[in-house]
């Protein structure tokens, strides 16, 4: 029994530890190799406990060998090892990865299968890890491409099928008005008869670069513990740039966002003095409302016939007054599935997800607080995945980790006449 108790002791100081550790590197603007500086000597006492914590964390019993899917996570961890010591896959822990998962090594290739499976496996993994930091950008589609520019074709929209009124004419708008067949049918609404003209819009992606840095005398076995830290770390790193790309957009390179393509709302505005009322509301005028929302969302035209089309993504500061708004509906009403299938959302009025940014302009007179979207006109193209690599420098006695991907954030079709995929609730200028 004492026994007992001493090992759940010092497994929970271990517990706590890695806690703490954890705990200051989410911090903004965290030193990373001064928080490993600061607890090395606390991680090598417990490397024997942590050890043993990781492992026992690692059930590989009910995996098929030979299945790379099944050990990716560990595979990535086993990368990025390898990149910060600089072996590669020639570390212990990724020679036990290797033996549980089937692999043989030094080539790392499955019998039958090639090294490429290796390296898509860690790749595809490491996306995976940034994209489950994102907010905004998981929200819409991303499609491959294969260089950093892509024509895509497309068509905005379609004209209305007619009917055959028996003879040699099809009706049009009157019972007996018509045109002869195929001279009166266009492919949009006012277009010129007998024509099919395809638009066409140019996808880019460009380059995202982080940087991290690691001191040289950090022990390998102290590595291993910290690796999911410090694999959290980069792909936050990413999904905030990611985050910020699609809301603001960007100046070099040029990357309109949300913002740049959103067009105000008509019906509905804040007004920080809280003394003018807002178009056709009755609320505080220095409150955001699901009214104000709903009014956004009246603004798009076509783009918000359907609400699961639609999303609202609200500032930090005014999801506090939507939340005491009877008219939103928070998680607890609309249930847990709109939560599970939408990675950030936080509630639902009249039928649309609620998802929360900190990444807005200032509360000041003519700046956005809330938008409407519709996510199906907007893609994030992308070239290849994320990519972790090092470098050593000799005078400063470290590594330097770089993490890189290219992507880009697109409207398919801009706002035209009254129908706009992106609308803005902004404070009263």
């Amino acid at each position: 029994e004492v026994q007992a108790a001493i090992k759940v002791g010092v497994e929970s100081g271990a517990d706590r530890l890695m806690a703490d550790m954890e705990a200051k590197m989410q911090e903004k603007d965290a030193d990373l190799s001064k928080i490993v500086a600061e607890h090395a000597e606390v991680l090598k006492e417990k490397q024997e406990e942590l050890d043993a914590m990781r492992e026992s964390k690692r059930v590989f019993s009910d995996r098929d060998r030979g299945d790379l899917s099944a050990h990716a996570k560990d595979l990535m961890y086993a990368h990025m090892l390898g990149v910060y010591t600089q072996k590669g896959f020639d570390t212990k822990y990724a020679k036990n990865i290797f033996e549980k998962a089937g692999v043989s090594y030094p080539t790392g290739a499955l019998t039958g299968a090639s090294d490429d499976l290796l390296s898509l496996t860690v790749s595809t993994q490491i996306e995976k890890e940034v994209m489950f930091q994102y907010k905004v950008a998981q929200l819409f589609r991303e499609i491959q491409m294969n260089s950093s520019s892509m024509v895509l074709p497309l068509q905005r929209d379609t004209g209305t099928a007619l009917f055959h009124d028996g003879g040699e004419r099809v009706l049009g708008t009157g019972a007996t008005s018509g045109t002869d067949i195929g001279s009166g049918l266009t492919h949009v609404p006012g277009g010129t008869v007998g024509t099919y003209s395809v638009a066409q819009t140019l996808m880019q992606a460009h380059r995202l670069i982080s940087t991290t840095f690691m001191d040289n005398h950090i022990d390998e076995e102290i590595l291993v513990n910290l690796l999911p830290m410090l694999t959290e770390g980069v792909a936050r790193s990413h999904a905030k740039a990611v985050d910020k790309m699609v809301m603001e957009g960007n100046t070099t390179p040029s990357i309109t966002g949300l913002e740049g393509s959103s067009q105000a709302s008509g019906f509905g505005e804040l007004d920080l003095s809280g003394n003018a009322a807002t178009v056709g509301q009755d609320e505080d005028a220095n409150s955001l409302t699901a009214n104000l929302l709903l009014g956004a969302r009246r603004s798009m035209g076509k783009y918000g016939l359907d609400p699961a089309d639609v999303v609202y993504i609200v500032s930090m500061t005014r999801y506090y007054d939507l939340i005491a708004d009877p008219a939103f509906a928070d998680i607890t009403d609309v249930g847990s599935d709109v939560a599970t299938k939408i990675t950030g959302s936080i509630g639902s009025v009249f039928g649309s997800p609620v998802v929360l940014t900190d990444h807005v302009p200032a509360e000041q007179a003519g700046n956005s607080v809330a938008y409407a979207v519709n996510t199906a006109n907007y893609v994030i193209p992308r070239l290849k995945g994320v990519t972790v690599e090092q470098d050593y420098e000799i005078a400063r006695q470290r590594q330097l980790i770089v993490a890189t991907q290219s992507l880009g954030f697109h409207e398919m079709f801009a706002a035209a006449g009254n129908d706009n995929p992106c609308v803005a609730v902004k404070f009263q200028a």
